[in-house]
């Protein structure tokens, strides 16, 4: 039975049949009434329950029990969904994305190791398929996914680390890289130090790539005279 599942699962179906995740049209209309503005890490207090009004149409109900249990594992499975499925599921994926990236966003700040690898690994090969497909981050989903992976890369666990240094690549193939230069940036005030250092390390690996005209830092205002 569990092998059929995911059988199912792979062709983006449900056990009944249903379609894992359905196609939207409005990501466009949240763009521009967006709660998310700042480039920073800011999550509104009833962030989970309006994420779960927004997202939970979208979802076949056995894909949405999970993504919105209390239980980690739960949502270790729907990471595990959404990845056996990812390239049936990429269009429809794509046209939420901003919402899928608010619900990784949610997970990582949760910073369970396992469900955490899961989702880092979704988002690589996420990011994977925007690159063999042409298609490009707006500003507004970086906005959603970037400012996490920055703050919350500082971790103890090499995996985890080397996961996220990989994402930050990725999103350099997909996104202006001196954009995701920008947010690697604000990492350098996190109160984490190890999230510092990792993002330190990135700008140097970042201006390696792509050159040192990448790099402008922020210019200080002249002194009053």
């Amino acid at each position: 039975a569990a092998a059929a599942a995911a059988s199912t699962a792979a062709n983006g179906l449900d056990a009944e049949g249903l379609p894992l995740i359905s196609t939207d049209t409005r990501k466009d209309e949240r763009a521009k009434r967006g709660r998310f503005k700042p480039a920073k890490l800011q999550l509104q207090p009833d962030e989970s329950q309006a994420l779960e009004v927004e997202l939970a149409p979208f979802l076949a109900p056995s894909l949405r029990v999970l993504f919105f249990a209390k239980d980690f594992k739960k949502h270790l499975e729907a990471a595990d969904v959404l990845l056996r499925a990812i390239v049936v599921l990429f269009e429809a994926l794509l046209s939420i994305i901003d919402l899928i990236y608010r619900w990784c966003t949610l997970r990582i700040m949760e910073s369970n190791t396992s469900a955490l690898v899961r989702i880092l690994e979704f988002l690589r090969a996420f990011l994977d398929l925007m690159d063999a497909n042409h298609v490009r981050m707006s500003d507004y989903e970086a906005k959603l996914i970037l400012p996490v992976l920055v703050e919350k890369s500082g971790h103890n666990i090499d995996n985890l680390k080397t996961l996220h240094k990989e994402l930050f690549k990725k999103c350099c193939a997909v996104h202006a890289p001196a954009k995701v230069l920008g947010f690697i940036k604000d990492g350098l005030e996190s109160k984490n130090g190890k999230t510092r250092v990792v993002c330190a390390d990135e700008i140097g690996s970042i201006i390696d790539r792509y050159g040192p005209g990448l790099y402008r830092p922020v210019a200080t205002a002249p002194p009053s005279v």
